[in-house]
């Protein structure tokens, strides 16, 4: 709700996918950071979670405008390198624990999965995944969401391996999306389209 303080965990909080490669690319160099259209709709973002994030390169695929051909690959902070400072800084922000899962795909690109299954969590992820779960049951934060940000269905297998409280798929959002998503997590909007599909468990 309004006036909620979260923490917005994996580097794709910073660095979302906005939109598919080829005819579904996106410009979205005018569109509002995902903490800043929540901090519209009165939330307010964990600031130091946010800047760890946001100092660490984009190591995959995040362009999303034109046909690139491209080796999709996926990289989220090790466990290891969150700092005492940014540890430390979830209590003050723990309303909710808002992980974001983010994958790119698109035209003239096909998603790999050997050596490395692209569409499963990798290592890092599920560690962060195990982290913040153990923490919403230490009672630092009072929930967990997870947000799947992908243009492809992703294997779900991971639902069963945590307990989270919530999983609302975004898709690729476009211009405005993520305003729309702010909205949703407030509750100022209902994310349900009645519709319905099947995903991979695995």
């Amino acid at each position: 709700p309004e006036n909620s303080r979260v923490s917005l965990f994996s580097t794709s909080s910073v660095n979302p996918v906005m939109g598919g490669s080829g005819s579904g690319g996106v410009d979205s160099s005018s569109s509002d950071t995902m903490k800043k259209a929540l901090e519209k709709e009165g939330i307010t973002v964990n600031p130091l979670l946010w800047a760890f994030y946001d100092a660490i390169p984009s190591r995959d695929m995040r362009s999303n405008f034109g046909f690139q051909s491209v080796t999709y690959r996926q990289y989220e902070a090790p466990w290891e390198d969150y700092t005492t400072e940014v540890l430390d800084s979830f209590s003050d922000y723990s309303d909710a624990a808002i992980i974001i899962l983010s994958r790119a795909g698109g035209q003239n690109s096909d998603l790999e999965y050997d050596p490395f299954n692209y569409l499963e969590l990798d290592e890092n992820e599920q560690e962060m995944m195990r982290q913040v779960c153990s923490l919403r049951e230490e009672g630092v934060f009072d929930r967990v969401v997870v947000i799947i940000n992908a243009t492809n269905p992703l294997e779900m297998t991971f639902l069963q391996d945590f307990s989270v409280d919530a999983c609302l798929l975004l898709g690729t959002p476009g211009q405005y999306g993520l305003n729309s998503l702010a909205e949703i997590l407030t509750g100022e909007a209902s994310p349900s389209g009645r519709l319905y599909d099947t995903w991979c468990y695995n």
